[in-house]
């Protein structure tokens, strides 16, 4: 009988509380170490210092254990702690050659270990061991708050490399139940199979991973639309101790489907991976967007921190992108080049607050390091409209649009600008350091903003951009207005 535990904390070198009495009748040889001992206990405020497990054990209960050795191997008969909180029971053999184990253990109400938790829950399973063999875990089966997960595996200790494979089952009836564990708003049911296999010295395997959910929700709003209803999950991935490689990544919902693969070494932090996204429907994401929409193209990061793009493409409400780049934060640098056509920029109307319209073509190149930037670009537009009255007389008809630009921290650089529409001609040439930007203007009509001035606006001269901002543009300029005014 031990009437108080804490006094021996120090010899089991933690904090122990509670009260225990035993009785035990049994037999035993201390030089042929064999055994034959019956034993029963009642226990009271038990407590471990562990703040999981002390509610648990430390209501009133019983601990029953019979076991006996002998030359043929060790045998657990039963082993059995119960309390009104917690029932737990073990038996098995172990010889030389071999060993099984069964254990099982429920819990009344999981909220005793962890306040995020709730209900009753059961772990049962069975362990067992050959000599030369393996040592397997069958049939472990886990119940709690709705989910059931069942797992089964080897390990093999005396094979080369430490050999170890293994399979998972997982229903989740209602993600709901997990929303407080995983601190956020989750909803749906998931089924999902994991399968597994490896060496663990060499830190080799590969795994398989099937999953099928519905009506998923995870809290965030651009993405439980597209969620909603039934989807599936493909996963297949390899590790040979140096590279992990996404062999395929599939997912598939009513709304989106997703494949991705690559490959990548994650202590280097380098790899490569290449996806294809398509979107049934846009909306979902925001309500201001319409029609379906994909991506694709292909994301490396090299061992210097640099992230390259290539051949990245998108479409989306009658536009493509395209386009291909490197940045390195790090450094910072970058450089790219982008296309887009857009069909109608009508559609944009919702997403920009403006009355867009007509067609528009754009091509771009730039590249940058630190606080500087070069950028080239060209544009054509045909039929545009900004819902401005003034800016959309001038572009009325057929744009074409070119500059050549860049910015460092001082100042604002102009190469060259031309613009040209039936309208307004602009040419624009600077010597890209700063220096004073030539200019060349002729409005064809100066009536479409003074009808009393009709005909022919010219002007010649130049323009400085001053400070960082170009806050300030000192302007000189000669015009000639209609009739040679």
């Amino acid at each position: 009988t031990a009437g108080d535990l804490a006094r021996f904390a120090p010899l089991a070198e933690r904090p122990l509380a509670g009260r225990a009495s035993a009785a035990r009748a049994g037999s035993g040889t201390l030089l042929g170490g064999t055994f034959d001992i019956p034993l029963s206990a009642e226990t009271d405020g038990l407590g471990l210092g562990i703040a999981q497990l002390d509610p648990l054990i430390a209501p009133p209960g019983t601990l029953d254990l019979a076991a006996r050795r002998d030359t043929t191997g060790t045998t657990l008969h039963r082993l059995r702690i119960e309390n009104s909180a917690f029932t737990g029971t073990a038996r098995g053999q172990l010889s030389s050659r071999s060993g099984a184990l069964t254990v099982s253990a429920a819990l009344a109400d999981l909220g005793l270990a962890d306040r995020r938790l709730d209900g009753p829950a059961r772990v049962a399973g069975d362990l067992g061991w050959t000599a030369g063999g393996d040592v397997t875990l069958t049939g472990l089966k886990v119940t709690a708050m709705g989910a059931a997960l069942d797992l089964t595996g080897t390990l093999s200790p005396e094979a080369p490399g430490l050999p170890v494979a293994g399979r998972l089952t997982a229903e989740v009836a209602d993600l709901a139940r997990f929303a407080a564990l995983a601190g956020q708003p989750l909803a749906g049911r998931i089924d999902a199979t994991l399968e597994g296999r490896g060496a663990i010295e060499t830190q080799t395997g590969d795994i398989t991973l099937e999953m099928q959910s519905r009506d998923l929700e995870t809290g965030l709003a651009q993405l439980d639309p597209i969620l909603t209803g039934q989807g599936t999950l493909g996963l297949e991935a390899a590790h040979d101790g140096t590279t992990t490689t996404l062999r395929a990544l599939r997912l598939t919902y009513d709304r989106a489907q997703l494949t991705a693969s690559g490959a990548g070494e994650i202590a280097a932090r380098t790899g490569e991976i290449t996806f294809d996204a398509q979107l049934a429907a846009l909306s979902p994401l925001d309500p201001r967007l319409s029609g379906a929409g994909s991506a694709s193209g292909t994301l490396a990061r090299d061992a210097d921190g640099t992230i390259t793009l290539t051949t990245v493409r998108a479409e989306a409400m009658g536009a493509t992108l395209a386009g291909t780049g490197t940045v390195n934060p790090a450094t910072p640098a970058a450089t790219g080049a982008l296309t887009a056509r857009v069909a109608d920029l009508a559609r944009f109307n919702a997403l920009t607050g403006q009355r867009l319209a007509g067609h528009l073509d754009l091509e771009a190149e730039g590249s940058g390091t630190g606080d500087t930037l070069r950028v080239t670009t060209s544009l054509s537009g045909r039929d545009l409209a900004t819902g401005i009255p003034d800016l959309d007389r001038l572009l009325a008809g057929r744009l074409d649009l070119s500059a050549e630009a860049g910015r460092t921290p001082e100042r604002i650089e102009i190469s060259t600008i031309r613009l040209a529409t039936p309208q307004l001609t602009l040419d624009a040439r600077g010597d890209g350091a700063g220096g004073p930007i030539a200019l060349d203007l002729r409005l064809v009509d100066l009536g479409l903003f003074l009808p009393e001035f009709p005909g022919p606006l010219t002007a010649r001269g130049t323009a400085t951009l001053a400070g960082p901002e170009a806050q300030r543009v000192p302007l000189a300029l000669d015009a000639t207005g209609p009739g040679g005014t």
